[in-house]
């Protein structure tokens, strides 16, 4: 599961993920409000929930296996 986040090229993550993370960084070093920059974190917290997710899923998986 981890190679899901190796290998991807930042643009499509999942079908459920709406934002690519290569604008996502690029909106949190360049946003045009304020309100777009707390989306953006917003966006990135999910994403990177996510990405821990995916590494305690495999963790445990290796560990019992």
């Amino acid at each position: 599961m981890i190679e899901l986040f190796l290998r991807f090229n930042g643009e499509s993550i999942a079908p459920y993920f709406s934002k690519s993370l290569w604008n996502c960084l690029y909106r949190l070093h360049f946003p045009k409000s304020s309100k777009e920059y707390y989306a953006v974190l917003r966006d990135l917290a999910i994403i990177e929930m996510t990405y821990l997710q995916l590494l305690f899923v495999e963790r445990k998986a290796l560990d019992t296996g």
